[in-house]
């Protein structure tokens, strides 16, 4: 510790560090998160040649400082830039996706003392598979619990907005986001009878993984095109990003999916017809006939335990 010398490492470990190593009784136990891994379904970095095309103003094969302060390389470009050269070549660009996607989320125990590599010689325990992100992690009783980051069970909403009406529709709700269910959710979506997205021709799409080929030649069958958002770019879709998380389910702690489609099912109800839009000079999307009466006791309307409200005239 006096020195900064290095006494001891392990080999393999993921690349980024999730919490603080903890001991207990001699033992170190070590968790770990590895964005960009071939399972990884929230993240995964672009090719070099589509960060060229967007990035590369002067046309000379690499990415400036200068060039990536105007991307969203700004943050990142220290660490892709392995020679500090300046300039980020491809063979630092691949080497660093190689990495990450060789990465994996491990959790390890290993027994206290040793110099040099001691990987192979005090490993207690190595565990891969259904490791989240960590958040934190606690020993106890000779036992290594992990909190995952965002709650025990993560369900993940689909929601789709129609911007000129400001329409939301529930798309899905699931544990379980996989390429068989987004296929499912898009033929819902382009359905010819009542599918959401019946007339119209664009989707706009985050770069999330989750919005696979198949979901996209789907949608296209349907003659709806798919046109991806920039990386990095929560504004181009802000109506979505705002309205629900903010106004509901940010402020709101569930204990199942029966919870969770409750609340969200109250406040679509309250979205359409009782919120007012500043889109749509602050009208209602389905306005009823309360709206503009005069006369009448006024009442409110609450949901969601009075989180959300809303007030009229009773008729007289």
């Amino acid at each position: 510790m006096k020195s900064g010398e290095e006494k001891w490492s392990v080999a393999a470990t993921p690349s980024s560090c999730c919490s603080s190593p903890v001991v207990a009784d001699g033992t170190l136990l070590f968790a770990g998160w590895s964005p960009g891994g071939a399972d990884d379904k929230e993240f995964q970095m672009p090719p070099f040649d589509w960060v060229l095309k967007d990035t590369d103003t002067d046309k000379d094969g690499m990415i400036s400082r200068a060039e990536a302060d105007k991307s969203f390389l700004k943050d990142f470009f220290d660490s892709n830039d392995s020679n500090k050269d300046g300039k980020v070549s491809r063979d630092e660009w691949d080497a660093v996706l190689k990495f990450m996607t060789e990465g994996t989320n491990v959790a390890f125990a290993m027994k206290a003392g040793g110099a040099g590599d001691v990987t192979t010689s005090h490993l207690l325990w190595k565990k891969k598979r259904g490791l989240p992100y960590l958040a934190s992690a606690l020993a106890y009783r000779g036992q290594y619990f992990m909190v995952k980051d965002g709650g025990l069970i993560t369900a993940y909403l689909l929601f789709v907005m129609r911007i000129g009406s400001r329409r939301v529709h529930l798309a899905g709700c699931t544990t379980s986001p996989d390429g068989l269910w987004m296929k499912q959710v898009a033929r819902n979506l382009t359905n010819c009878e009542d599918g959401f997205l019946n007339g119209s021709r664009h989707l706009l799409l985050d770069r999330d993984t989750k919005f696979t080929a198949e979901f996209q030649g789907i949608l296209k069958q349907s003659g709806v095109e798919a046109v991806l958002l920039p990386p990095r770019s929560p504004n181009l879709n802000a109506h979505l990003e705002r309205s629900i998380k903010d106004e509901s389910l940010s402020r709101l702690v569930f204990f199942g999916e029966r919870s969770l489609r409750n609340a969200v099912c109250e406040y679509l109800a309250h979205y359409h017809a009782e919120r007012n839009h500043q889109g749509l000079k602050n009208r209602l999307i389905d306005s009823g006939e309360d709206v503009g009466r005069a006369g009448g006791e006024v009442q409110c309307r609450e949901r969601l335990g009075g989180m959300l409200r809303y007030y009229y005239r009773d008729a007289a």
